[in-house]
């Protein structure tokens, strides 16, 4: 007898390649499914939450009068921040990058829902009734003069993630 049978022993062995391969792809197949298990399993525990925050931020003028560092004028630029939304946020920093570099400085650690609607002003050190809540010139009395070039970028962190929430252009 000729084709795919084969006699042996006066049985017909019939189907023997096609039990072999069912098992092959079976085995395969716990194989793939096990390791993407795996993997994801470990993804999925290290994925986190995002920060749900969100602000409200706007460039202004204040009039330092003869207090101002810069030349020429009594103004220096400031920018007022407004947590308009809280969920969830260890923090809200501000990070200013201007032509001297970068440097980061926090408006809100530990929000609360009880926050919102509070407007911080960041600006150099303040005189008179315009108060400063964060200084952004520090210890260095950097001030922003209008002209100057400068990216305030508010961002807040949750559980070691961040998010950009705004950006501002003197």
């Amino acid at each position: 007898m000729t084709g795919s049978f084969r006699r042996t022993g006066g049985r017909r062995m019939r189907g023997q390649s096609s039990v072999v391969g069912v098992v092959l792809m079976v085995a395969a197949v716990v194989v793939v499914a096990g390791t993407t298990y795996v993997y994801l399993g470990d993804t999925a525990e290290n994925l986190h939450e995002p920060s749900l925050a969100s602000v409200s931020a706007e460039k202004r003028v204040i009039d330092f009068g003869d207090a101002g560092d810069c030349d020429g004028t009594d103004a220096e630029l400031a920018v007022d921040v407004t947590l308009t939304t809280y969920q969830q946020a260890d923090e809200v920093y501000v990070l200013v990058r201007d032509e001297g570099g970068k440097r980061t400085k926090t408006v809100w650690e530990n929000p609360t829902s009880a926050t919102v609607g509070e407007t911080k002003t960041l600006a150099n050190e303040g005189t008179g009734d315009d108060r400063v809540d964060v200084d952004i010139g520090g210890s260095d009395d950097w001030a922003y003069c209008p002209g100057d070039d400068a990216t305030f970028e508010f961002y807040s962190r949750y559980d070691g993630q961040t998010t950009l929430l705004q950006r501002v252009d003197l």
